[in-house]
């Protein structure tokens, strides 16, 4: 039993041991975890992390080594830090506090998310001009349930609630989603005959879409050759099809709507995946 911790290598090796490895954002962890210890070795004094102005250093010299950051991800680094000196201290493994200091300023990005016309191209090129059948079933599936890479890619068979014309997220220890919770996402008509087709003769237990990638990163890069060739903005990542999804919702239906369907527990969150599009702006004013 570890009775306590003194130096940031013992923090981090902790909260990695008992708390990060186990959750969804395992490896993202492991990345940023990687860049403070660049900075400061595993031998650092936890005492040395009592001042601000050892953070505000810290993060300097984040901007400085990473030039083309977004003052957001040096932010997230910076929390992940704090996140493991707080989480060690809450454990009783010392008593050193994070001081108060304020966060980088991080600049509005404009808004994406893929049309409905943006989909239906990027579904039938892959079909027709790459013979990408999976590909094109894929982004269909990511547009109309808004699910991230991980859990889309683990998806079964036996997800699927045809009784209720649903399919679950989440629920299943292989199967985690990023708060942690399960939620339902019933099967829009635009996606009900590509999930008819890809379950059907299966067992509950086989992977709707995991085995047609070697991995995730394979599945990107023929992803951004597709958004390429369709000349979409390489702004437009995969993860906008998530935002999509929110945005397209967001035309119609109310925040506690939307945050039920994306599995996000807070209402707020939402706020950050829902983009105010040009029909509904157009909309607004009309109802004036």
């Amino acid at each position: 039993m570890t009775d306590s911790v003194s130096t940031w290598g013992q923090a981090s090796d902790w909260h990695w041991k008992f708390v990060a490895r186990r959750q969804a954002q395992a490896k993202t962890f492991q990345i940023n975890c990687k860049h403070v210890t660049d900075y400061c070795g595993k031998s650092l004094p936890l005492t040395r992390l009592k001042k601000a102005a050892w953070w505000i250093e810290f993060r300097t010299e984040l901007q400085d080594e990473h030039p083309t950051w977004a003052p957001a991800t040096a932010n997230r680094v910076v929390c992940l830090a704090k996140t493991v000196i707080n989480s060690t201290r809450r454990a009783g493994l010392h008593d050193i506090e994070v001081p108060e200091f304020p966060n980088l300023k991080e600049t509005e990005i404009k808004p994406e998310y893929f049309t409905r016309d943006q989909v239906e191209e990027l579904s039938l090129t892959a079909r027709k001009m790459f013979e990408w059948q999976d590909m094109s079933d894929a982004i269909v599936f990511a547009a109309y349930t808004g699910m991230r890479q991980a859990n889309l890619l683990r998806s079964q068979v036996g997800d699927i609630d045809w009784d209720m014309n649903r399919i679950g997220v989440g629920g299943r220890p292989d199967n985690p989603t990023k708060a942690g919770n399960c939620y339902w996402v019933p099967i829009s008509p635009r996606l009900e005959e590509i999930l008819r087709q890809r379950s059907e003769g299966h067992s509950a237990r086989a992977l709707l879409f995991g085995n047609c990638w070697d991995d995730r990163h394979q599945l990107l890069k023929h992803f951004k050759k597709l958004r390429d060739y369709c000349e979409i903005s390489p702004r437009h990542n995969w993860h906008t099809f998530r935002h999509t999804f929110a945005t397209w919702l967001a035309e119609s239906e109310s925040p506690a709507t939307i945050a039920k369907l994306t599995g996000h527990r807070d209402v707020t969150s939402v706020l950050r995946y829902t983009k105010p599009n040009e029909k509904v702006c157009r909309e607004a004013i009309r109802n004036l």
